[in-house]
This record gives structure tokens, sequence and C-alpha cells, in this order.
């Protein structure tokens, strides 16, 4: 699917935006036969930060909202950098579009399903970026 460092050239670029919008198909699918392993779920939210990928973010978001709840004890080991990329994909959500979260209050409850699932793990950056939001309402 282009998760690959290889890939990552095409997706820091805006320039394909349409194409990887015209992927959204090919990467639901992915995400069916691949989610909720922590290896590929860390590689779409890497993914859902990348300019290229700025149409698919809610859709993301929505779908790992959806399978944060089967994440294991298992899945946060730290080979899998899952928490690295759930963070630095709701840090960067809340970067460019916080006044949506607070405002729509169903991408508020995907974008805070996610954060649960570190807050509950004590992880002081999800804590720091709760604060903001509580903050920020």
């Amino acid at each position: 699917m282009g998760f690959s460092s290889f890939g990552h050239g095409y997706f820091e670029n805006e320039r394909y935006r349409p194409y990887v919008a015209s992927m959204k198909s090919e990467y639901d699918k992915w995400t069916d036969v691949f989610f909720p392993h922590p290896e590929a779920t860390s590689a779409f939210a890497t993914f859902l930060t990348f300019p290229s990928a700025v149409d698919y973010l809610r859709d993301g978001v929505r779908l790992l909202a959806e399978v944060s709840v089967q994440f294991q004890d298992w899945h946060w080991r730290d080979f899998y950098h899952l928490e690295y990329a759930l963070l630095k994909l709701l840090e960067h959500d809340w970067r460019e579009n916080s006044r949506l979260i607070s405002k729509d209050s169903e991408i508020r409850r995907q974008f805070s399903t996610i954060l649960k699932t570190m807050t509950d793990r004590q992880v002081p950056r999800a804590m720091e970026l709760q604060d903001k939001m509580i903050r920020a309402n």
C-alpha cells in the first residue's frame, strides 16, 4: 500500500493527493484485512498525517476509533510504535482541526476514543493532549 519508506516520499508530497484520494477503496479493503494488527495500524496512522492523505483523514480517524477497542496488551509493545503513531496522528489532527473536533460531537467522539486508549494506559503526552482539549472547550 506504499507504507514503506519508499512510499513515504509520495505521501509527503501534496501533489499526489488526487492519487491517494482515488485509492480510498483499496485502503478500506486493506484496513479490513490487516486491522487491528499494531504494525498495520501504526503505518496507517502515520499515513494519515501526510499531506497527500488529507482527504482520508476523517474516515481514517473513524476507522482507528472503531478498531482501537480491539487493542490488546501485546499491541502496545515498543517495536510496533503504536503509541507513537497514534499520538503523532492525534496531535497532527488537533493542530490542524481543533475547531472541527471541538464543535462536531461525532468527530470529537472518534478522536476521544483513540485518545482514551492511551490515557487509560497513563501515556503522558496523551494526558497532555486531553488537557488541551478540555481547556479549549
